[in-house]
Parts: structure tokens; C-alpha cells; sequence
């Protein structure tokens, strides 16, 4: 799966997973045992890669919002991510950042937004 979004702070940024995205189940982790899952921003032009003991952390699907990444939700994407704040990033725990050991910096370069303020989508 591929998620591509554009937020309300110009920012671009999204993920890629071999793990397919269900959106009809219950809460629940998707692991990718390939290990070849990864965030990426495209406006700080950085990739985030899956840390290796976070592989059964990938991916958490949920019928109530859309993909959300890693065990911290390093990425959490709201229903309706275009009509609410509800999006948000606690980056990074499951996802890391070659660039900066600064979790605050990096979040920041990933959303445009710092711990736990929630963002609304432009485009995805």
C-alpha cells in the first residue's frame, strides 16, 4: 500500500507497506515480517524506516480510522481526514529518523506538526 497526503501545513508525506490496509476490521496489528515497510516525507525529502524489533508493529488497521503506523502511532490517519484535526504523529517510536535523534525535530520534519497536535488533510 502506498499513502501519499498533502496536510494543511504543506507538507508531504506518507508511507509505503507490502501489508495491505483493512479498513472492515476491528483494531488490530499487521506485522511485516519483510521488514520493508517505511515512512517518507517528500517535502523534508527523508525516509523513516521500520526498526528492526518493530516489525509486528507495522501497520494497525481499524474500521474506525484509517492506516495508523507503529506501536506509538509514529502516523495516524482520522476518518474524514480532510473534515477534522483528528490526524496526528507521535514519530518517532516504531519508525526512525536517519536525520535527527531530536524526536521533535523529526516529527516536525515528517508532519509539520509537533507531539500530539492533530493535523487536517489537503489531499491524499
Amino acid at each position: 500500500m502506498l499513502l501519499l497526503v498533502h496536510n494543511e501545513f504543506d507538507r508531504v508525506f506518507g508511507s509505503y507497506s507490502p501489508v495491505p490496509f483493512k479498513a472492515d476490521v476491528g483494531f488490530e496489528h499487521t506485522a511485516d515480517h519483510s521488514g520493508v515497510t517505511f515512512l517518507f516525507s517528500v517535502t523534508s525529502r527523508e525516509k523513516y524506516p521500520l526498526l528492526f524489533n518493530e516489525k509486528g508493529n507495522a501497520l494497525y488497521n481499524d474500521e474506525e480510522w484509517g492506516p495508523s503506523y507503529g506501536s506509538g502511532c509514529d502516523l495516524r490517519i482520522s476518518n474524514e481526514a480532510n473534515k477534522n484535526k483528528k490526524s496526528y504523529s507521535r514519530f518517532p517510536h516504531s519508525y526512525y529518523s536517519l536525520e535527527s535523534r531530536d524526536p521533535s525535530v523529526a516529527r516536525y520534519h515528517l508532519t509539520g506538526s509537533v507531539f500530539d497536535r492533530g493535523f487536517r488533510l489537503k489531499e491524499w
